[in-house]
């Protein structure tokens, strides 16, 4: 319920019949068990292999040599947003608070990188010029 509706767990008392304490530790748990299940793999920066494999792939498939995948940034609504937050969140643009989501998804469907939170009043310019992503690269400690 917590991530299919984004509700607060106090709301499981009223249609679960589950307390506020119960919903948060059976989702802590929830979490818990998604990290052991996928960090090995999924949740984690790219190996070297990884990106030779991504990018042998756009080579061959695409006819892109040296293309990784692309970068896409989008803006998530933040409807509980903090009163005292909502002016670097929100854009004159939407008008409303919200969260940048950076994402870059291989072909096999893994997202290999994602930024998820910076305030909604940035653009997809200041989103790059911020990300983890390119100033890895530009610092010389990303992958070669």
């Amino acid at each position: 319920m917590h991530l299919a509706y984004d509700n607060s767990s106090d709301i499981m008392d009223d249609y679960l019949k589950m307390s506020a304490r119960v919903a948060r530790e059976t989702f802590h748990n929830f979490c818990s068990c998604i990290l052991e299940l996928y960090r090995k793999r999924y949740l984690r920066k790219t190996s070297f292999s990884d990106m030779q494999q991504i990018l042998e792939h756009h080579a061959d498939y695409h006819g892109l040599p040296g293309m990784l995948g692309s970068l896409d940034c989008m803006k998530w609504p933040w409807e509980l947003c903090p009163t005292q937050w909502q002016g670097a969140h929100t854009s004159g643009f939407h008008g409303v608070p919200a969260i940048m989501l950076e994402a870059v998804a291989s072909q096999d469907l893994w997202i290999w990188h994602a930024l998820f939170g910076m305030p909604g009043s940035h653009n997809d310019i200041t989103i790059i010029n911020h990300s983890p992503l390119f100033n890895d690269r530009v610092n010389g400690i990303g992958p070669k």
